[in-house]
């Protein structure tokens, strides 16, 4: 970093730096009086703290992409190294400097004294995002080639997370029961999505009183291939940039036309999963994205000139999409639904469905399993040949959407806690009934109710199951 630069770039923006202040300020102390909640108005700061990274790198490097003022830059006293390590520190500095001080201040007018915990860990937190957020933002926007492209791809890297996170979730519950929550949390490898999540997270524990005190926080390792690679692209896209790139189109791998497939690629793999249950529906779905796809292209090409590269991109995504649809679907999702019941020592079923096919008379029931405990050695067997009778319809019946609606959730974990409980297999709709025989036999170990529509009474009630087959048999008799 050279200090003459940096005293420059302070010098010349100190009117923009002073504003940025003072709107940090009344956001943070708005938060507190409309709130009246110290731990809110830190949390407020924290997330201004947060933007301000992200739009620091768009603001110090703006020169970038104008022409004229690339001249007056790449004349200034100052390598290309020296000048990109000064504006990364002022953009990383300033949201931390302005947290540190605000921080400081509300923690002081906290008179229970109980804010300076979440200060100290959201503080620690901040500075590894914001030097994270500044690279990878920093990188992002260099890679176009003006302005206004730089802004559209930070927007859509932004958003990027949210929608590979949706689609894979979506296609993975649609070609497996097993649960698959939380696996494809990709927000967690973004730095500014992950640095959100993660400020939730933390102000939530500190707000709950069983939890005060300790800290929480996303995986902060998972972001740092992102930051890495951003510091690395730095090297082509700015200290080795040439600068005639002003103001052109922005052709690079990563820019246009990386975005435009990825999120094509996202929006079709969620289509193709739905093909086979409403194919006339996904075929207009797909011909209106096609329609957006080509549209993307022209405003990123600046020219409504269609041609075969772009509708050949298009069809190769699509083909790819279907290609995973298919395979995943014909090898049972890799075959990890050959692993539905998890090593875990607790397992949890419940259940939910009618007795017989469309009667309206709903049976549920709830039941943790301890393995080492041999007296329900025969009731895990029955339900885990049940649950592998139902994973088979799911992928090999012609009518696996029974008319009734059923599901079957299994929870695991090694501690007896519904707090460590995680849901590893969601089977809906599929397959056969629990037949009476079998809920009489789980009815030994839990209990087992019915829910019913008693027309004599004109009331929807809630019985055992024991007490419902006796009041049927003495009906019928």
């Amino acid at each position: 970093m050279n200090k003459g630069y940096f005293r420059y770039l302070f010098r010349s923006n100190r009117i923009s730096l002073l504003f940025f202040a003072v709107l940090y300020a009344l956001i943070s102390f708005t938060s507190l009086i409309s709130q009246n909640n110290f731990s809110s108005a830190l949390l407020s700061g924290y997330v201004m703290s947060l933007i301000l990274a992200c739009v620091l790198p768009v603001y110090l490097f703006s020169w970038v992409h104008n022409r004229k003022r690339v001249d007056l830059f790449a004349s200034l006293p100052y390598s290309r190294k020296n000048i990109l390590f000064s504006s990364l520190a002022m953009a990383v500095l300033v949201p931390i400097v302005y947290f540190l001080v605000i921080g400081a201040v509300l923690s002081l007018m906290d008179r229970s004294h109980t804010l300076w915990p979440m200060y100290g860990t959201l503080m620690g937190h901040l500075i590894f995002y914001t030097v994270c957020i500044v690279l990878f933002h920093t990188a992002v926007y260099l890679i176009a080639n003006n302005m206004l492209d730089g802004i559209i791809l930070l927007v859509s890297y932004t958003l990027m997370p949210v929608l590979i996170t949706y689609s894979v979730m979506f296609f993975l519950e649609a070609m497996s029961p097993l649960s698959f929550s939380g696996t494809a949390d990709i927000y967690q490898f973004f730095p500014l999505s992950s640095a959100i999540m993660d400020a939730v997270r933390t102000g939530s524990r500190f707000a709950s009183e069983d939890y005060y005190g300790s800290t929480y926080s996303v995986s902060l390792l998972k972001i740092l291939p992102a930051a890495i690679l951003s510091a690395w692209s730095l090297i082509p896209d700015f200290v080795h940039r040439k600068m005639e790139r002003a103001e052109q189109l922005s052709a690079g791998f990563f820019a246009y036309p990386f975005v435009i497939n990825v999120y094509a690629a996202g929006v079709m793999l969620a289509i193709c999963v739905s093909f086979h249950t409403d194919s006339n529906a996904v075929i207009l779905i797909l011909m209106a994205l096609f329609a957006v796809y080509m549209i993307a292209q022209f405003i990123y090409r600046r020219s409504i000139r269609p041609t075969v590269k772009m509708i050949l991109s298009f069809v190769i995504c699509l083909a790819a999409c279907a290609c995973m649809t298919f395979i995943t679907w014909k090898t049972e999702c890799f075959h990890t639904a050959d692993h539905i019941a998890p090593r875990d020592r607790y397992l949890q079923f419940t259940y939910y469905g009618s007795i017989k096919e469309n009667d309206g008379n709903n049976v549920s029931f709830s039941l943790l399993i301890d393995r080492n405990d041999s007296d329900q050695k025969e009731v895990l067997d029955l339900l885990s040949s049940y649950t592998d009778e139902i994973t088979d319809a799911f992928y090999h019946s012609s009518q696996s959407q029974s008319d009734s609606y059923h599901n079957m959730t299994i929870n695991a974990s090694n501690k007896n806690d519904d707090e460590t409980m995680r849901t590893v297999y969601n089977c809906f709709a599929c397959g056969r009934l629990l037949s009476t025989d079998e809920l009489e036999k789980i009815s030994q170990y839990t209990d087992v109710t019915v829910d019913y529509y008693d027309e004599s009474e004109d009331l929807q009630q809630e019985i055992p199951l024991r007490q419902f087959l006796k009041e049927n048999e003495h009906e019928k008799s």
